[in-house]
């Protein structure tokens, strides 16, 4: 089976629609798409591994599909070709710091609205940054490379007061090469200092295994190119350690705790703050770490 016959028979599972039939137990049966994910990993699952990466690598939001939504949480700014912010001025006026908030892969301004409050409420302006190809629908994909260069642009365009950078970005903004004028603040929240067992994890989530999901696991990282995912991010941490604050939940299934200990082994100044509530995501949402985020950042 041709890369072209898995990928159009995919999109076409996925464009069939089927009735809305439950077994007697009243449990939906599975879909077109996931019933033939066993046959293709099986007959090709080289390819099938290929059109996942590059699915897993592409965006599922559209955030400036919704004009009105996006008035609503702040203003795009486009200050060079291909960087694209959401800014929500502070009460202090326009010259007051800035933070600089970086989502994870697929993350909305929505999961941010509570932080970048009270980020406002601490004096700070605040820029939400959008990723490559999460814009609108059908954009590019976005892998570990395009996340670093976004973050580089974005701090060579103004200068930051610190940056907010969840999940996969948290990732990115230890690899951002260091300037002349470092950050003074950096705060990392559920990072997964572990990225290839992230992935791993996802292609997982697609029912692979064996030799597709190392295939699949291989294509994501290429895909990262030069930044693959085992990218070490041990030698950018030491120089920032004074400056760094890691915020995650104590039982985020998806970046375990556990592997902070790296990096208490590698800069040992780091400040890291355990949560007894709180998962990868709605860690964002929760007062308690928004408050230390925000106290972290306060000028």
């Amino acid at each position: 089976m041709s890369q072209s016959e898995v990928a159009r028979r995919f999109n076409l599972a996925k464009r069939t629609r089927t009735p809305e039939v439950t077994d007697p137990a009243g449990v939906p049966p599975p879909s077109w798409r996931r019933r033939l994910l066993p046959l293709a990993t099986r007959l090709a699952p080289e390819t099938a591994a290929r059109v996942l990466a590059r699915r897993y690598l592409r965006p599922n939001v559209a955030l400036l599909g919704d004009p009105d939504a996006v008035a609503r949480w702040g203003t795009v700014v486009r200050p060079v070709p291909g960087l694209t912010l959401l800014r929500r001025p502070a009460a202090a006026g326009p010259k007051a710091p800035r933070v600089l908030i970086a989502p994870g892969l697929n993350g909305h301004f929505r999961q941010f609205t509570r932080l970048a409050g009270v980020l406002g409420d601490a004096g700070l302006t605040v820029d939400f940054l959008v990723l490559p190809g999460h814009g609108h629908p059908g954009e590019d994909l976005c892998g570990l490379n395009q996340i670093v260069s976004a973050l580089e642009a974005a701090t060579q365009q103004d200068r930051y007061h610190g940056i907010v950078a969840h999940c996969v970005s948290a990732n990115a903004a230890l690899l951002v090469p260091a300037t002349s004028d470092p950050l003074p603040r950096l705060a990392l929240v559920s990072a997964p200092l572990d990225l290839p067992r992230l992935i791993r994890l996802g292609g997982t989530q697609y029912g692979l295994t064996g030799h597709c999901l190392d295939r699949f696991c291989h294509h994501v990282s290429a895909s990262g190119a030069p930044w693959p995912t085992d990218s070490p991010w041990q030698p950018g941490a030491p120089a920032r350690e004074d400056s760094l604050l890691m915020v995650h939940g104590r039982h985020d299934d998806a970046a375990p705790p556990e592997d902070l200990e790296q990096m208490a082994e590698v800069a040992p100044r780091t400040r890291i703050t355990l949560f007894e509530n709180g998962g990868h995501n709605s860690i964002l949402t929760m007062h308690a770490p928004c408050t230390q985020l925000a106290d972290f950042m306060r000028p």
